[in-house]
């Protein structure tokens, strides 16, 4: 609460300061994009990704078309969303990057098809 506090007095911006509107937004999002966009994986723990981030251009906050939806559990959101640092970089063509998980993992399904059945 402390630190709350403090960042609101030095006029900070901090997740919970988010645009009016965003947790709607991501909730919607993820209702409709469940699955990472690299990998695959399903969850409701996924994160929503801004392409371009709020630091940059805080008018594509709520955006739709400026999200993407990434994983924690294989990293896809730090390996391919930040090129490893969250805090210095992040990756404008992240949509290029889902093209090609999307095609391996019908290369996946199609090996295990083949395996299993």
């Amino acid at each position: 609460m402390f630190k709350w506090l403090q960042n609101k007095l030095q006029n900070r911006k901090t997740r919970s300061s988010y645009a009016y509107g965003w947790r709607k937004l991501r909730n919607k999002h993820i209702e409709k994009n469940p699955l990472c966009a690299i990998c695959g994986y399903k969850s409701s723990k996924n994160d929503v990704h801004h392409i371009i981030p709020r630091h940059v251009d805080e008018s594509k906050v709520l955006d739709s078309d400026n999200l993407i939806t990434l994983c924690r559990k294989y990293d896809c959101h730090l390996r391919f969303g930040h090129f490893g640092n969250y805090t210095k970089y992040w990756n404008p063509d992240i949509r290029s990057f889902s093209k090609i998980g999307e095609q391996m993992s019908k290369i996946e399904q199609k090996y295990k098809d083949e395996l299993l059945g």
